[in-house]
């Protein structure tokens, strides 16, 4: 069974989630580089690290997979949040520089 989008935004929502994602962000700092201008995609449920390490990003999606369900990111202004196939991506060669991936590979 796979993740379902109002069940992964409940479980970040309650402590144990807020605690989950603090760790990650944190295990995550110390080896994300900033890098200006880069092209970010997250893969998945992607949205609490998009925001944190999206920053200083010249673009930045939130790709959520079918089978998952998708939500509007960010809250305000355009969406950058687009529905997708796991197996067909809409991207081209080299036209993003990183993907994080989470909640993703858990069926893969």
């Amino acid at each position: 069974m796979h993740s379902d989008i109002v069940d992964l935004r409940s479980f970040y929502s309650t402590t144990l989630g807020r605690l989950a994602e603090r760790s990650i962000t944190m295990a995550l700092s110390s080896i994300w580089a900033v890098v200006p201008n880069e092209r970010l995609v997250g893969l998945g449920y992607t949205l609490p690290w998009l925001e944190r390490f999206g920053t200083d990003a010249e673009r930045v999606f939130a790709f959520m997979p079918a089978t998952q369900g998708a939500v509007v990111w960010p809250a305000t202004g355009p969406t950058a949040t687009a529905l997708v196939f796991d197996e067909e991506l809409p991207l081209v060669d080299a036209s993003i520089d990183r993907m994080p991936l989470v909640h993703s590979l858990e069926h893969a």
